[in-house]
């Protein structure tokens, strides 16, 4: 109707892990923080690629909280496990004769962690390219075996920077499995490489390396 204001929807998210709430949500508040701070940070403020960067990770954080506050929440399906062609099939009719969609389900909580992990990889391509200060390449990842690899270099300023190693476990998963969806026929038919918990944590190990950037003059 005309003048009339669209509501606003939001989802809760409950540090004290009460009813309604999820596994993560503490984790989910911790990341929020931690990508205000990169927003918010003068560095950030003056360049552009990482803005575009915390743009998508940003973009990530919501596809994983929408997956796993989705009713039911999105569960893990191991290796060996296939789809259901019975329910996309269902999915499907209910565009083409019921002329209308679902927001919530399984389905859908599949669907906003597989937009997770597709935006969680480009952010993982482009932070590489920004902390080694080629931020216009277009080098791929790389193997880390090879020094002049993205991955290679990202791993020595790290190094440099915080005389730790960086670890990127968990992102490697998200690789394997994007890789996946993107290239071999049967996607992910056939089950995941990535669990809720890897995802996350994946989150983790790119905000290490944005934040270690950060703090470089």
């Amino acid at each position: 109707m005309p003048g009339s204001k669209t509501k606003t929807i939001w989802i809760e998210l409950d540090f004290q892990n009460g009813i309604g709430s999820c596994r993560f949500d503490q984790e989910f508040i911790e990341i929020g923080k931690r990508i205000t701070a990169l927003l918010s940070s003068p560095k950030a403020q003056k360049h552009d690629f990482a803005l575009a960067i915390l743009d998508d990770f940003l973009g990530a954080l919501y596809a994983f909280i929408l997956a796993l506050h989705s009713e039911p929440s999105f569960k893990y399906r191991p290796r060996g496990q296939r789809i259901d062609p019975r329910v996309v099939l269902k999915l499907a009719r209910s565009i083409s004769k019921a002329h209308r969609i679902r927001v919530s389900g399984k389905w859908m909580a599949g669907l906003h962690f597989n937009s997770g992990l597709f935006r969680l990889l480009a952010v993982y391509h482009r932070t590489l390219k920004i902390v080694t200060g080629q931020p216009k390449s277009r080098k791929d990842l790389g193997n880390e075996k090879d020094p002049n690899a993205l991955l290679s270099q990202a791993k020595r300023v790290y190094k440099g920077w915080t005389a730790n190693d960086w670890s990127n476990i968990n992102i490697n998963r998200v690789q394997t499995e994007v890789n996946e969806l993107k290239h071999k026929a049967a996607g992910i038919y056939w089950g995941r490489y990535v669990k809720e918990s890897e995802a996350v944590s994946a989150i983790g190990e790119l905000l290490n390396l944005l934040e270690a950037w950060e703090t470089q003059p």
